[in-house]
């Protein structure tokens, strides 16, 4: 925390009723996503990860920093075991200056093992990345690469501009917008991935995500959304899908057998704060935290502070709480 306070933790009953009111409404078939602060310093995870298990719930991810299960093998065998599906994981760079800049100190060696040892589990990784302008924007086609050669692991690349929550330690500087993130994986991939093969997921606000899925491997591949036709995606489109998983599921669909071809799902999301809020984004958010009392709040919303910390939305009973995406 950057203001150096806790918030209390949310009981185990109260994380049952937040389970509770999210099958109520959407059913155990959504993906549920596990985060905080950092998840892993409770040492009650394995058993918030069984209880949601218990409950029927089919897709339960990890959000992390990735320090503690890439340092201990034993903890992420009780994850799985208890029910954990995916681990998404904040990863800045392959450059371990950058990780020092934005974490305070090079955390990449840890973060790369925990890759590891999900390969060693079976556990799939999903890359969530926070693109800041003029630290880590030139990277983003390294990270493709690395990527598509451990595809075996990680399935999937988030990418989120950063916005501004809490007490923000980078210098502000211009938004990234999808469009900006997809013109700089275009320079950066030499065109092989141009920014018109991003296209809006169907399941939030176009302006939301952008979105591709790359069929191959290693350096041979290719953006099905390049040879996808408009009519095309409104009569495949699943209202179902998660947002990061739209073309991927298209593809399942149209392929024998529902095999899905090896790939890599790439997800822009371009989060709101006090500076870019768009109250007809909100309307159409499909992104939500739940609370203890079981209220679901936008996701956007739920972070947005003015620039010195203070919170809509307060955890824990107090205004202040520093985080970036």
């Amino acid at each position: 925390m950057a203001d150096g306070e806790f918030p209390q933790d949310p009981s185990l009953d109260s994380i049952q009723k937040m389970f509770e009111t999210i099958r109520h409404y959407d059913g155990s078939s959504v993906s549920i996503q596990i985060s905080g602060g950092e998840p892993t310093v409770r040492e009650d995870l394995p058993d918030i990860i069984a209880l949601g298990t218990q409950l029927g719930f089919e897709a339960i991810e990890l959000n992390t920093n990735g320090l503690v299960i890439g340092r201990d093998p034993a903890y992420q065998k009780k994850l799985k075991h208890a029910g954990l599906k995916n681990v998404y994981l904040q990863f800045d760079s392959l450059d371990p200056a950058i990780t020092k800049k934005l974490r305070g100190r090079d955390v990449l060696a840890e973060k790369l093992q925990a890759i590891e040892n999900c390969r060693d589990e079976g556990l799939s990784v999903i890359l969530s990345v926070t693109i800041i302008r003029g630290i880590n924007d030139g990277k983003l086609g390294r990270l493709i690469e690395f990527a598509m050669n451990n595809l075996d692991v990680i399935k999937g690349l988030a990418l989120q501009p950063a916005f501004i929550s809490g007490r923000f330690d980078v210098t502000k500087q211009k938004h990234l917008s999808i469009g900006d993130v997809a013109l700089l994986i275009s320079e950066q991939t030499n065109d092989k991935i141009e920014f018109q093969d991003f296209w809006p997921v169907g399941s939030s606000h176009p302006l939301c995500y952008g979105s591709t899925y790359l069929i191959g491997e290693g350096e041979n591949y290719f953006p099905f959304t390049r040879h996808l036709q408009q009519e095309d995606y409104r009569e495949l489109f699943d209202n179902l899908s998660p947002q990061g998983a739209v073309f991927q599921d298209i593809v399942a669909r149209i392929t024998d057998d529902n095999k899905i071809p090896t790939g890599l799902p790439i997800l822009i999301m371009e989060y709101m704060d006090a500076w870019t809020m768009d109250l007809e984004r909100v309307q159409a958010c499909n992104l939500a935290v739940t609370e203890g009392n079981g209220t679901s709040i936008p996701f956007c919303v739920y972070h947005l502070t003015d620039d010195k910390g203070r919170r809509l939305y307060p955890h824990g009973g107090r205004s202040n709480y520093g985080c970036s995406a």
